[in-house]
């Protein structure tokens, strides 16, 4: 039967330098009371910037400050592409969720999206609290589902900024269920773009409930993004976010 070895996440950056980690209370009491690992025993260690290390069970004496001293270095994947999504923040917490399995499927970077009718809003203290705790769910869904990808939930953005940032409009994709390419189309596109070894750094903007406004279809065309659906249905923005996703992923890995 295949090993199979925990993951805890450290604050501290983990360099070529790195001798050994202390695991704050939170991942000690994960590591010690839940898990029951011993000393001696193997795991992995990452941090905020994807760096993982294979580390030993060093010390389980004092509660709150467990030691794991690092081996040696993993060898990470080189990803070739970038996967950002703007998602229009969704009403009843559903963001909490959308962040879990951001992290799980791999996007590089999240953005919250203010849009027209988003009806959830946040001043900047609540938004400064909501982050830490999207930090935490960002941790956790990378410690369960073992990807190396560091995803960044950033500060919530308008549309019209969300637009302005972008850098490369031909590999943008605005989702709605009236638009005539499909999600399969452009999958198949960047399939190509894959083969040819081309920059490719992808940007998805999903609306909240009831979708873009007329106004804003018309602005993101304007900026030359593609308007593309993703089948013949109108799917909820969650669910539509994971399938989404999912098949990019599947595209360009």
């Amino acid at each position: 039967m295949r090993e199979t070895v925990k993951r805890f996440f450290t604050s501290q950056i983990l360099e070529s330098s790195s001798r050994i980690v202390t695991l704050d209370q939170r991942e000690s009491h994960h590591l010690k009371d839940v898990l029951r690992l011993k000393e001696g025993e193997r795991c992995f260690i990452f941090d905020a910037l994807g760096n993982e290390w294979t580390g030993l069970v060093h010390s389980v004496a004092r509660p709150g400050a467990i030691v794991i001293t690092l081996v040696s270095p993993s060898v990470l994947p080189i990803r070739k592409y970038r996967l950002t999504v703007a998602q229009g923040i969704p009403q009843r917490g559903k963001m909490d969720l959308l962040v879990e399995k951001a992290s799980e499927l791999g996007v590089d970077v999240l953005i919250p999206m203010v849009t027209e009718r988003t009806m959830v809003r946040m001043d900047q203290a609540r938004e400064s609290q909501v982050l830490g705790r999207w930090e935490k769910i960002v941790q956790e869904a990378r410690k369960q589902s073992r990807s190396r990808i560091p995803t960044r939930v950033v500060r919530s953005q308008s549309f019209s900024s969300v637009l302005a940032n972008i850098e490369e409009p031909k590999q943008t994709y605005l989702f709605h269920p009236t638009a005539h390419e499909n999600l399969f189309e452009q999958a198949t596109k960047l399939r190509s773009l894959k083969r040819d070894r081309l920059p490719i750094n992808v940007t998805v903007l999903i609306g909240p409930e009831g979708g873009f406004s007329k106004g804003e279809c018309a602005e993101a065309q304007a900026k030359g993004l593609s308007m593309v659906r993703l089948g013949d249905t109108i799917l909820k923005t969650d669910t539509a976010f994971i399938s989404i996703v999912g098949i990019l992923q599947l595209a360009l890995s």
